[in-house]
């Protein structure tokens, strides 16, 4: 079993979906809203893992800023000493995968603005 969290833009809100197979990229389109999916890294628990973004988020009319995404991005570059471009951010719905014995809930309440 695999737990998805779906780091959602707007409203700035969590969802868990269950899978008895690991998600592939057809699984996660609808959950993200997109149709081509960008790996990016993130930091979460003392570890970096994959977040899968929608790769034209900010392309689209409407930018949705995703505020707890963009923090996992930035404590994930402070802990390896990877940088972006200042100002840079992550748009849109995220996911992150976790196999059924692990956490799967993100503290939404220590992330702040970082932009």
């Amino acid at each position: 079993m695999y737990k998805v969290v779906v780091l959602v833009a707007e409203p700035r809100e969590q969802k868990v979906i269950m899978f008895e197979k690991e998600p592939t990229f057809e699984d996660l389109y609808p959950l993200l809203e997109c149709t081509t999916i960008e790996i990016q890294q993130c930091w979460v628990d003392n570890k970096a893992m994959d977040m899968y973004c929608d790769e034209e988020s900010k392309m689209k009319e409407t930018i949705k800023y995703n505020e707890i995404a963009t923090d996992l991005w930035y404590d994930w570059q402070e802990a390896t000493g990877h940088q972006c471009i200042p100002g840079d951010y992550i748009a849109g719905n995220v996911a992150l995968i976790y196999n059924e014995g692990k956490s799967c809930a993100v503290d939404s309440k220590k992330f702040g603005s970082r932009i």
